[in-house]
């Protein structure tokens, strides 16, 4: 099974779902039927149903990656909103994604982990401060 890593634009059920396992003809032909006929005949209709259906998210998985290519932007804007909605004010998120618009930032954003890092990094470029919350503390 294929694993993206946390900046992966992918989604997730798609790659638990692709079985990377090949899928052989049930049966193997003899010499002369294999001269005759294409592999294909052998296969059965379960396997070229499994095949199609693996194919298919071979296409959604590609899509996926195409359309994160063409709109990096759009990545960057969706991490700081689910990363940072509860950590920065709405005036603070304003303010990232105004810095953020500079591609060359965003860029080094996406790419740092998630954590104090990143968030120093954010807190000295778009001049916001990002609220700690203790993690140790129970409601």
């Amino acid at each position: 099974m294929v694993v993206p890593n946390s900046n992966s634009n992918i989604d997730p059920s798609l790659l638990s779902s692709l079985s990377l396992t090949p899928v052989l003809p049930s049966r193997i032909p003899s010499r002369n039927q294999a001269r005759t006929s294409t592999p294909t005949t052998h296969i059965n209709k379960k396997a070229k149903t499994e095949i199609a259906e693996q194919m298919d998210q071979v296409q959604k998985i590609i899509n996926q990656l195409a359309s994160a290519q063409q709109n990096p932007l759009a990545a960057v804007v969706q991490l700081l909103q689910k990363k940072y909605e509860d950590l920065l004010t709405e005036e603070h998120i304003d303010m990232a994604l105004d810095m953020l618009e500079d591609e060359s930032k965003a860029i080094y954003f996406t790419n740092l982990n998630e954590g104090e890092t990143r968030d120093r990094w954010l807190e000295r470029k778009a001049r916001v401060k990002v609220l700690q919350w203790d993690r140790n503390t129970v409601d």
